[in-house]
C-alpha cells in the first residue's frame, strides 16, 4: 500500500511538472515557462509589492527610511504598485517618507513588451531600484505575463502639452 501510495505521488509530480506549457522565446530561442507569473488583478499587484518589499528590504540595514518616486505621467500599474509597495515596505520595518531628504529613493520603471504569443498576451518587465545620490543599493527586476486587453494598464499616461497665449488687439 506504501509503494503503490509512494508511486501514485511520484507518477503525479512527473506528470504535473511535464504538464506545464512552454513557450519558445523567438528572440532568444530559449524555452521559458509559461506559467511565470501574472499580473491579471490588483491582488497580483499587491503580491509582487510584498515580494518585491521583503526581497529589496533584505539588501538594506534594518530601519533604513527611504522614498519612493511616484510619477505624474505613471501608468494605472505604476501608480497602483507604488502605493502597495509603500504599504508592504512599511509593513517590512522601513519608515517610508513623503520626501526624500534623508532617505534612499526607491524607483520602480515598467517596460511592456506586446503580443508575446499566439494570445497575444503581454510582458510586463518591472524593476524597483534603490539609490542614493551616486549609486544602486539594491535591484529587483522581474517579467511578468498580462493579458492583452489590459495594456493600457501597464502603459505611461500620454503627456498633454499646452501652452498660455495672450491675444493682444481685436475688437
Amino acid at each position: 500500500m506504501k509503494k503503490t501510495l509512494a508511486a501514485a505521488c511520484i507518477a503525479a509530480l512527473l506528470a504535473g511538472g511535464c504538464a506545464l506549457p512552454v513557450h519558445q522565446d523567438s528572440a532568444a530561442g530559449i524555452p521559458a515557462a509559461a506559467s511565470q507569473r501574472a499580473l491579471h488583478s490588483a491582488a497580483h499587484w499587491n503580491g509582487l509589492a510584498r515580494d518585491v518589499a521583503q526581497r529589496l528590504s533584505a539588501r538594506l540595514a534594518p530601519q533604513t527610511a527611504l522614498f519612493v518616486n511616484q510619477h505624474g505621467d505613471a501608468s494605472a500599474f505604476d501608480r497602483a504598485f507604488t502605493t502597495q509597495l509603500i504599504t508592504a515596505l512599511l509593513e517590512v520595518g522601513h519608515p517610508v517618507l513623503r520626501t526624500p531628504a534623508g532617505a534612499l529613493r526607491v524607483g520602480v520603471d515598467t517596460q511592456v513588451k506586446p503580443g508575446i504569443d499566439a494570445t497575444g498576451a503581454l510582458e510586463v518587465i518591472v524593476s524597483t531600484s534603490v539609490t542614493d545620490s551616486s549609486q544602486f543599493i539594491a535591484r529587483e527586476t522581474g517579467v511578468f505575463r498580462a493579458d492583452a486587453a489590459d495594456e493600457a494598464l501597464y502603459l505611461a499616461a500620454p503627456q498633454t502639452r499646452s501652452k498660455a497665449f495672450q491675444v493682444v488687439g481685436g475688437e
